[in-house]
């Protein structure tokens, strides 16, 4: 036992070390679980234990799942967009090459739309239709794509064209170029 001088309060200490097997039945501290034997500890995790963990796995894989279907259909999105920008620059790149097969004259003159949903009857004479394929339309990856074709005559010698690639219940696709002989 120590004893303080100044203060007058004693420490009383053991001079025996703690087995580490054998610890306190009791603790003012309220650490209670370090009553728990060797045997106890070895038996395994709680229910309460495991219905936590169980949850937290789950959470996280609901969380996967819902990132994962996100990724599938922005991607079918994006096969979409790029579909519809394919065939609506076909059809651009056929116009081009009509010119230069059978003249400027190939494209009608005036303010016309031809629309594939409708579909609008081509004009001219075959191969030189206009609008050409893959108007009125084509079905790919099972979906439907609409291609309406607009224009106007700008002036004798410069023409505007405008194709629109439409699909599904919100996709649009517009190209547009000016074309002069």
């Amino acid at each position: 036992m120590l004893v303080s001088s100044e203060t007058g309060f004693s420490i009383a200490s053991s001079a025996r070390p703690l087995d580490p097997v054998s610890r306190p039945q009791s603790s003012s501290c309220g650490a209670g679980w370090l009553k728990l034997s060797a045997a106890s500890r070895a038996r395994g995790f709680s229910v309460a234990e495991l219905v936590l963990a169980f949850g937290i796995v789950a959470v996280a894989i609901l969380g996967l799942v819902g990132v994962f279907l996100g990724g599938v259909q922005l991607s079918a999105r994006s096969r979409d967009l790029a579909t519809g920008t394919e065939l609506a620059h076909q059809v651009l790149e056929q116009v081009k090459y009509n010119i230069k097969k059978g003249g400027f004259a190939y494209i009608p003159n005036g303010a016309y739309t031809f629309d594939g949903r409708n579909p609008d009857p081509t004009v001219g004479v075959a191969p030189l239709l206009f609008p050409p394929g893959p108007y009125p339309g084509q079905t790919l990856s099972s979906q439907k794509f609409d291609i309406i074709v607009t224009g106007q005559e700008l002036s004798p010698t410069l023409r505007s064209i405008s194709v629109q690639a439409r699909w599904g219940q919100t996709g649009n696709v517009v190209l547009e170029t000016h074309l002069h002989p």
